[in-house]
């Protein structure tokens, strides 16, 4: 039996526990409105503290979204190139968690801690990308040159960066602790995905795309002679 199982049918005999000490003490709470039964212990206790970790995590990661979204949209001065910015963000968090969900691992205290560090690591390199991006744009008024020239200088620190970041996260994984375990193993893969996404993804959305940062002139070769460009 799986753990995600376990775990679902311990939820349930909690939920028939609540149910007859409801019908035990309906006649008390009649006498005694302000009365209050709650089971307790090291496993409801447990999970209850699970709920709460699991919904404020949710709310830290809207909350990081939304923070990071507003300076991506300050830093670059464009709604269309922060929400470009913005998906190569989130892409490596839906992934972990879908990848969870696809091996049926289910999220514990740890695990949850990762979409805020997650987006917050890939933000990093998002920003460098883009804002180099833009000063070359400012600068040659062309969008091929532009990328072929970000990616060749921005590129390599983009690649060391995530290699780094994304081993020394993995060496959690030889823990003996299993939750900090799964965080080195999952939290190292979405931070190679992020590198996946900030040098293939994001110049792909910029070809498809094409933001202008409110610029004029700006020449808009086709896809074909990118390589040419430079």
């Amino acid at each position: 039996m799986c753990i995600a199982q376990v775990l679902s049918n311990t939820k349930t005999f909690f939920a028939e526990v609540n149910q007859l000490l409801d019908q035990l003490f309906a006649d008390a709470k009649q006498a005694y409105p302000k009365l209050q039964v709650t089971l307790t212990g090291t496993v409801p206790l447990a999970m209850r503290t699970q709920a709460i970790i699991a919904h404020s995590q949710y709310d830290s990661f809207l909350l990081a979204l939304a923070v990071i979204s507003v300076i991506i949209f300050l830093t670059l001065g464009s709604i269309q190139a922060g929400l470009i910015s913005l998906i190569p963000n989130v892409i490596p968090a839906l992934f972990t968690y879908g990848l969870m969900g696809l091996l049926d691992i289910p999220l514990d205290t740890d695990t949850l801690l990762l979409a805020p560090v997650i987006i917050g690591l890939a933000v990093d390199d998002t920003i460098h990308f883009m804002t180099h991006y833009r000063v070359s744009l400012m600068k040659t008024r062309d969008m091929a040159s532009s990328l072929k020239h970000t990616i060749i200088e921005v590129g390599p620190s983009v690649l060391f960066t995530g290699m780094i970041l994304g081993l020394g996260f993995s060496v959690q994984l030889f823990s003996e602790y299993l939750g900090t375990a799964k965080m080195g193993i999952f939290g190292g893969l979405a931070i190679f995905v992020g590198i996946l996404c900030e040098l293939l993804l994001l110049p792909s959305l910029l070809l498809l795309f094409k933001p202008r940062f409110g610029l004029k002139d700006v020449a808009d070769k086709p896809v074909s002679e990118l390589a040419k460009a430079g």
